[in-house]
């Protein structure tokens, strides 16, 4: 770089490294910036799907120790698993790696040869992750048929709980779709007025025809295929249940391929779960930190003594002062009202006010002064 070059460089960057804040708010866009990736990421981990709620749901609401109950219990959280892997591996290049085809899927148990041949002969160019989810409606239904299911508020709560499953996985379908708007970086990069005035742009109509706005025609193509391809083939007869490749396996080690098993995988445990604190059970005691019953004894007894110690704030010491000062009540003045309209009469004169000019409180009697003014009142 020649030096003129490199003057003209040094002079524009401590330019712009002193007046640019005074001009643009480089803090607030910043914080837009990242605000709104965290709360999108944020979004993208709730609606990864935890299989928690619905498998606490079959095992409560589907009654039954049979070898067929049994079977349909785990064929649900199957076929939901298995929904949420067609999702992923569409969109994660993680999940890609480790399924790069549908063959994969019933090598690894996610589905057996007859439910791989429906999904490979079902006709939607657009999607098949509602294939699994039909699948669960079906059986339950079934279910319910023969009574494997108490009643139909408990077969509701079953079909929301997969619904809410169907849905966080909807939202990430949704945030792939609708990436981050490349703009968005750029403003953070260049720091320039002009890129936050294209974010606005691009962000005013979305339902415009620019490259960044949203694609309405194929969300209308998307519904109108995917709903008769549904209603038509939906009402078809599920896959017969069968046992899967885990029924007898007491430690359950779905496959991995080679690519996808170098990865190091995290589990979701606890920071704090693998930490041993006890060495000896035997030595770790228990004991009460607070007892509710004493500490209120306590408290309660500190109150009494603070109200006989404390004279400033104990009303018992301020009525036996003053009662023993009730005699040299002095400078005390009384102001009468005024009648509000003269076509009423004359009033009788009310003595409600003390002149506090005149007020000495060494001297002052409550009681003494309530009699007095109760002894005006009555003339």
């Amino acid at each position: 770089m020649p030096d003129s070059v490199a003057d003209t460089f040094e002079h524009v960057a401590k330019y712009l490294n002193s007046g640019l804040d005074a001009y643009i708010p480089l803090t607030f866009m910043l914080g837009f910036f990242v605000s709104f990736v965290v709360g999108r990421w944020g979004n993208i981990l709730d609606g990864m799907g935890w299989i928690d709620n619905s498998a606490i749901a079959f095992a409560t609401f589907i009654r039954g120790h049979d070898d067929t109950t049994r079977a349909l219990r785990r064929t649900l959280v199957r076929y939901m698993v298995l929904n949420q892997t067609l999702v992923l591996r569409d969109i994660s290049m993680q999940v890609r790696k480790r399924f790069p085809a549908l063959e994969t899927l019933e090598a690894a148990g996610f589905c057996t040869h007859e439910e791989l041949l429906i999904l490979e002969k079902t006709h939607d160019q657009y999607s098949r992750y509602w294939i699994p989810i039909q699948w669960c409606y079906e059986h339950l239904y079934e279910a319910r048929q023969y009574g494997k299911i108490g009643s139909d508020f408990l077969l509701e709560k079953i079909t929301a709980e997969i619904q809410d499953f169907r849905h966080g996985l909807s939202k990430l379908l949704k945030y792939d779709w609708v990436p981050i708007p490349l703009i968005y970086p750029q403003v953070i990069l260049l720091s320039v007025r002009l890129g936050w005035l294209k974010v606005a742009e691009a962000l005013l109509n979305p339902l415009g025809e620019d490259d960044d706005d949203l694609e309405c025609n194929y969300v209308i193509d998307k519904n109108l295929i995917t709903g008769f391809t549904l209603v038509d083939l939906g009402g078809k007869r599920a896959p017969i249940i069968k046992k899967d490749q885990f029924w007898d396996d007491h430690h359950i080690a779905p496959l991995y391929s080679l690519d996808a098993a170098k990865r190091t995988v995290h589990p979701l445990i606890g920071s704090a779960s693998k930490v041993n604190l006890v060495k000896n059970l035997k030595q770790h005691k228990l004991m009460k930190v607070v007892d509710i019953s004493d500490h209120n004894l306590k408290h309660s007894q500190q109150r009494k003594l603070s109200k006989e110690t404390d004279p400033d704030k104990t009303l018992s010491q301020i009525r036996r002062r003053s009662r023993e000062a009730s005699g040299n009540l002095e400078h005390v003045t009384v102001v009468a009202t005024t009648p509000r309209n003269k076509s009423e009469g004359r009033i009788h004169e009310r003595y409600d006010r003390v002149s506090p000019r005149n007020f000495d409180p060494h001297h002052y009697s409550p009681k003494l002064n309530d009699d007095l003014l109760r002894g005006h009142e009555r003339f």
